[in-house]
């Protein structure tokens, strides 16, 4: 059940002037959520003054005091409270998928052309206009001519997303003619078009570009975003690791000098690394010194133990408080260039009221611009994993139009997904500029694939994967549809939050079977490619309660079969305790039996259908740990008649002098040596 959408948001004006609003959120939660609440109000102007954060995974709570900047007073509540609303899961319409799972199309990019006489802080001061009427600048491009006028280009986005409309747009010319007033020559606007894909990037040399880009920032004094001794000082930065206090959760203490949007430079740091916070508290500020307590886990739901990963975070969120964005002012000639980089989520989100700020400060200094340019730089993994799921969404479009190469086209595909990253690859994607906790844990036995980094990027950016779901849906009935879902989507089904039971109960049955059918691609070559995904689905889910009740019963019952049949093939017999402990429900119990029962019956169907010897051998060999367990007599029964047909050469199975041998020792170590003779005089008098 979701709440109401008036009541995930509730927002208490204070009581007297200059008394802190309180927001209040409640509702189901989801990665990042906290991160995304604190962009908004730092969009709309806010200073957060304290704060609390409290999850249990499923249903979040956050309390935050805010008070408008002082250059910024005037808020729209309403319609804050309204985007607040809209990331609430709860409250978000395209939240949850349907029957029919859709992708929300991207925002219209719009293009503000105007033509004026220039003077000091205009460029300020139409940001201004622009941020109170919930516009948001994509793009700008300022130039000045020599005889004092201004040409000022603004892509711009509409949080509303009422621009289109006459009303909205006669609203917008209206605050813009305040603005300007008589100096304005002309004002335009209108869609943008090719203009705004073809825009070009900033010339930097790669000295400076990487100084405003890199992940880590050096002390050296050269460097021209060096800290003075007096700021050294000042802006202190402690960060403490804590995982005495808490039997499952890691304490990261914070203590650094405040400043615009902390709460969400340290929440989008977070949120990128893939750390959950269970409880966090946002302490007022003391003599202009914040201190944060937030209890954490790793995306897996464990402690942060690894000292390499608690210094990586650590580091990490130092940077951000240092150095919440980074500036360097160059000679070039006779004109000094200003240049500031601004943080990028992995989202593709900057951080908000960037260019709202530099003009401001600039305004302030009494400095005039006289050329402008504003450029993105996204991190390379990010750039590169989203090339990637660009061509797989071109391919899928390809298999959907022709029918008579369907099957080859997604035969082609599932081969590309499946195969191992090159060295070049690699270093794009491990790259630490985005992130410190998951490239160490990518890959088993040193290979990495691409569905590997493929489906964790789809868990933490889901958008972008939305495109490639709605074309598989399409494409379910077909070949190797459900063994590309069950790659790329496997870790995607069970940590991003759905709510329709139908879908989930369609997801999983096509994972069960795409999975199915890339383990048996393992039987028949003798190797383990896929083996992360069985990795997966064993300890990340069917060994975790609160991930696998994400799925029906049904499904838990399916997967539980699944990982019977080729837990020995990959070798987690040391898991089978465990296992059998997280055995669901399975309606017909009172007649087959219990967990181990299940187990054992399907590994015997197993054995029947192997016909690569080296696979048989090792299951042969690996079977041996079932002695002891308890089994029904039909199960033993089932046990010793597979193990049997492989004794004797000729049919039904023709097993080579290796299998007859292995199957006697197996036979030897698990069963009586009576009990085998009384079996074999059984066949004999029935021969």
């Amino acid at each position: 059940m979701g709440v109401p959408s008036d009541d995930a948001v509730l927002i208490q004006k204070g009581k007297k002037p200059g008394e802190p609003h309180v927001i209040t959120v409640n509702c189901p939660d989801k990665h990042g959520l906290g991160c995304d609440i604190c962009r908004i109000i730092l969009d709309f102007g806010l200073y957060i003054t304290k704060g609390d954060v409290s999850t249990d995974g499923i249903w979040c709570y956050m309390v935050f005091w805010v008070v408008p900047h002082s250059s910024s007073p005037f808020v729209r509540w309403p319609s804050l409270k309204n985007r607040l609303q809209s990331l609430c899961p709860s409250c978000s319409v395209t939240f949850y998928l349907n029957d029919q799972p859709s992708r929300s199309a991207a925002p219209q990019v719009y293009l503000l052309k105007f033509f004026c006489l220039d003077r000091k802080g205009l460029l300020h001061d139409v940001t201004q206009v622009l941020c109170e009427l919930e516009l948001t600048i994509q793009r700008v491009k300022v130039t000045t001519t020599p005889d004092g006028r201004v040409l000022d280009l603004f892509f711009i986005t509409d949080n509303m997303e009422l621009l289109h409309t006459k009303e909205r747009q006669d609203d917008t010319y209206k605050q813009l003619n305040a603005v300007l007033g008589e100096s304005c020559i002309s004002c335009e606007l209108k869609l943008a078009g090719p203009e705004y894909d073809h825009h070009s990037n900033l010339s930097l040399s790669p000295a400076i570009a990487e100084e405003l880009f890199c992940f880590e920032l050096s002390d050296k004094e050269t460097r021209s975003q060096a800290l003075s001794p007096d700021m050294t000082k000042l802006k202190k930065a402690n960060v403490v690791v804590d995982n005495s206090l808490s039997p499952a959760h890691t304490l990261l203490q914070i203590h650094c000098v405040d400043h615009k949007g902390l709460f969400y430079d340290v929440l989008r740091t977070l949120k990128d690394c893939n750390i959950k916070i269970a409880y966090g508290r946002f302490s007022p500020t003391s003599n202009g010194y914040r201190d944060l307590d937030l209890f954490i886990q790793q995306k897996d739901g464990k402690k942060i133990v690894d000292p390499d990963k608690q210094d990586g975070l650590c580091s990490r969120l130092k940077v951000e408080m240092l150095h919440p964005l980074r500036v360097i002012i160059s000679n070039r000639g006779p004109e000094t260039e200003l240049l500031v980089a601004n943080p990028v989520e992995l989202s593709g989100k900057g951080r908000p009221r960037v260019f709202y700020d530099v003009t401001l400060a600039l305004k302030a200094l009494g400095i005039c611009i006289f050329s402008l340019e504003e450029a993105s730089s996204r991190p390379r993994s990010s750039a590169y994993l989203n090339a990637l799921t660009q061509e797989i969404e071109k391919k899928l479009q390809r298999a959907l139009a022709s029918s008579s190469q369907r099957r080859n086209l997604l035969q082609e595909l599932f081969a590309d997904i499946a195969l191992e990253v090159d060295d070049r690859a690699k270093d794009i994607i491990l790259s630490r500029e985005e992130d410190v906790i998951s490239p160490a844990e990518y890959g088993i036995n040193g290979r990495l694939c691409f569905y590997d980094v493929l489906a964790d990027h789809y868990v933490r950016v889901p958008d972008t994967g939305k495109s490639i779901l709605d074309l598989i849906v399409q494409l379910w009935s077909q070949s190797f549809a459900s063994q590309i879902f069950a790659l790329l989507f496997h870790k995607w089904l069970f940590e991003v939050q759905l709510d329709n039971a139908d879908v989930l109960l369609r997801y999983s049955s096509a994972l069960v079977q795409g999975a199915t059918n890339v383990f048996w691609i393992d039987i028949q070559s003798n190797t383990r490619r896929f083996q992360s995904l069985f990795q997966y689905l064993l300890e990340e889910v069917a060994l975790e309660p609160t991930r696998l009740n994400k799925i029906p019963v049904q499904a838990q019952r399916d997967l539980y079969l699944l990982l019977s049949r080729f837990i020995f093939f990959y070798n987690y017999v040391e898991k089978l305790g465990h296992f059998l402990k997280q055995c669901p429900p399975f309606p017909n119990a009172f007649l087959i039996g219990g967990p181990a029962d299940l187990l054992v019956i399907e590994l015997a169907d197993q054995l029947q259908k192997l016909k690569v010897e080296p696979v048989l051998l090792h299951y042969l060999s690996q079977i041996k740990v079932l002695q002891g367990m308890e089994l029904r007599m039909a199960t033993s029964t089932r046990l010793k008649t597979c193990l049997y047909s492989f004794t004797s050469p000729g049919g039904p199975m023709y097993p080579t002098r290796a299998v007859r041998h292995a199957a006697w020792d197996a036979l030897d170590s698990l069963f009586p040596v009576s009990l085998v003779y009384e079996l074999e005089g059984f066949h004999d008098l029935n021969g």
